[in-house]
């Protein structure tokens, strides 16, 4: 488990007891990694010239559920498509400082929005939401439409009002439309 710490002394458990993101990663892949891109990536000092380096590791697979979260809308990290393209259409989603679920009944909503397969021609995809910490009561049914060329809310905007999820579900499906189907949207 120590390997995938790049020599830091990691926990599961972060400050008052909130699950770390190695133990994040550890539930959705098996592996105890620090980062949620593919991979590993190397860093070196290149500006003093001393040779230094470490090397950052992130998933080597897919899992069988994703993880997406508002921290890659921000642009504070980049999850890879072994986490955004799991193989089961489940992704655990980290957004406001809690965890909830967002999944889909159709198995094609796993494709890597970057290949070169067939397209959904502009279909809605469904997707479901539960959040347990908002005691939800109802069934939260969204609708994304691919392709829609819809230019992502600048995340600084605070006149937006742009619901955290649909900015969560575009690190997936980018340039995409979320219809929240008569539900209010959860801001």
């Amino acid at each position: 488990m120590d390997e995938g710490f790049a020599g830091e002394v990691r926990t599961l458990l972060d400050r008052h007891a909130y699950m770390s993101q190695e133990g994040v990663n550890l539930l959705l892949s098996g592996r105890a990694v620090s980062n949620v891109f593919d991979g590993e990536r190397v860093l070196s000092d290149q500006v003093q010239g001393s040779g230094d380096s470490v090397t950052l590791r992130g998933l080597s697979a897919r899992g069988k559920v994703g993880f997406l979260t508002l921290q890659e809308a921000y642009n504070y990290l980049e999850v890879g498509s072994f986490l955004k393209c799991p193989e089961t259409p489940v992704w655990v989603v980290y957004s406001e400082s809690h965890y909830s679920v967002l999944f889909a009944t159709e198995p094609g909503a796993v494709v890597d929005p970057r290949s070169k397969g067939p397209s959904r021609g502009g279909k809605p995809l469904d997707l479901y939401y539960w959040d347990m910490l908002a005691k939800q009561r109802e069934v939260i049914r969204l609708s994304v439409v691919p392709d829609h060329d819809e230019e992502l809310p600048d995340v600084n905007d605070e006149t937006a009002l742009t619901p955290p999820l649909d900015l969560v579900i575009r690190t997936k499906w980018r340039g995409c439309f979320v219809d929240w189907n008569g539900t209010e949207e959860i801001l």
